[in-house]
């Protein structure tokens, strides 16, 4: 036997989300950055990422300071 609840009405209409601010015209129309260059394969795109992570001061900073933060957590699954 099964018990049928209608739904309730809602009390205002739904509204969706989105970007407020400065910011938010190019947050709407921007394309995303996986459309970035002519990587066709994750081996491309992984090699681009090693390749930036060396090369830009700031991605090496950021991932010295998360590898830092983690390296000392005990493994589990």
């Amino acid at each position: 036997m099964s018990l049928y609840i209608p739904p309730r009405p809602a009390i205002r209409p739904a509204v969706k989300a989105g970007p407020i601010g400065q910011g938010a015209g190019v947050l709407m129309t921007e394309f995303p950055l996986s459309t970035l260059g002519n990587m066709t394969t994750p081996q491309a795109k992984m090699r681009q990422a090693l390749r930036l992570g060396i090369e830009v001061p700031w991605i090496r900073s950021a991932e010295l300071v998360i590898a830092s933060k983690i390296q000392g957590l005990k493994w589990h699954i």
